[in-house]
């Protein structure tokens, strides 16, 4: 081997270079690893993911049990489609009468007039 300026290199040199090189190189790495997340750091961080997760999971939790109470208040005080059509064939039978009683209203005012115009 030779250096930069043609004269061989010794054991001595080789060694030492190769020791700079070995230093730079942790050096770089050192650096680079820093910028990693270590074991704590993960464990760390998926603890609180899984807090939020249980967090989430009970204010869910929470709401379907709202949202199943309410489903069956629902079905308990809702109208059915029966109960609506037995409503309305009420009410058109209640207008079936009145219709019938005004016109029964109308006939006796109509003679009754009659009657006061022949007295």
């Amino acid at each position: 081997m030779a250096t930069g300026n043609g004269s061989p290199v010794t054991r001595r040199e080789f060694r030492a270079g190769l020791r700079e090189l070995e230093a730079r190189l942790e050096s770089k790495l050192e650096s680079k690893l820093k910028n990693y997340a270590t074991k704590k750091d993960l464990e760390s961080g998926l603890a609180d993911v899984r807090a939020d997760l249980r967090a989430t999971e009970q204010r869910l939790a929470a709401h379907i049990l709202k949202n199943s109470t309410d489903i069956e208040e629902i079905r308990r005080t809702m109208a059915t489609k029966d109960d609506i059509d037995r409503i309305v064939t009420m009410i058109d039978g209640l207008m079936a009468t009145y219709t019938a009683c005004w016109q029964k209203l109308v006939v006796h005012d109509h003679r009754i007039e009659a009657l006061q115009k022949r007295a």
